[in-house]
């Protein structure tokens, strides 16, 4: 083949951007950062005659710092599907396919979707990990709500900072949250410690059973 003709869109929309190349590879550009897109591919060999689509393949863009405050993340846009993880947080370690999102109605905070996190043990925490922050740390606090699903085997919510998502061993521990009742309640947690080290641009929440 010598032609062929790309198609692609955001996941969100129903429409197609249709492209006809002779060159192979092609280069998108003018994306949105921080999202997940569809593409497809098909050759086109005379002005009526082409090959099947490809297959529909998946693709997120490159995340963008955080730059704009107050920044918030409800979970929600996630929530028609259970079991996703949000575009552009982290989680370095996985348990039983936790972090991810919940559409159960006995666990939302907000309408659709909430966060559900467990961990394996004590000694074996799972992280959620927001993305990158363009502040300086010391500037910032964070407002959230936790539901533990029981008081004795919960456990609790460690929160702290780190600067490499990928690697635990960055984990800052700022404050650690043991809930006392079984319902949402809201806590803040403010990073003014000047001992952190200014290089945490990440959030991380981290869940020890």
């Amino acid at each position: 083949e010598t032609a062929w003709n790309l198609q692609y869109k955001l996941s969100t929309d129903t429409s197609w951007t249709s492209i006809n190349t002779t060159t192979n590879s092609y280069t998108l550009t003018g994306l949105t950062n921080s999202s997940i897109y569809n593409v497809k591919v098909k050759a086109v060999c005379s002005p009526t005659d082409g090959s099947l689509w490809s297959n529909i393949i998946n693709f997120n863009t490159r995340c963008d710092i955080i730059s704009s405050f107050p920044y918030t993340e409800s979970f929600d846009n996630y929530g028609s599907v259970a079991g996703v993880f949000p575009t552009c947080w982290y989680r370095p370690i996985i348990y039983s396919t936790y972090p991810k999102t919940s559409v159960s109605s006995s666990r939302i905070h907000s309408a659709p979707a909430s966060l559900e996190i467990h961990s394996e043990s004590t000694a074996k925490p799972t992280y959620a990990i927001t993305p990158q922050l363009g502040e300086n740390i010391h500037s910032l606090r964070v407002k959230f709500w936790i539901m533990p699903e029981s008081l004795t085997s919960s456990g609790t919510m460690q929160v702290g900072v780190m600067s490499n998502p990928s690697d635990t061993s960055t984990f800052e521990l700022v404050q650690t949250i043991q809930p006392t009742t079984t319902s949402y309640s809201q806590y803040e947690v403010q990073f003014t410690n000047t001992a952190l080290t200014g290089s945490n641009n990440y959030i991380a929440f981290r869940q020890k059973t």
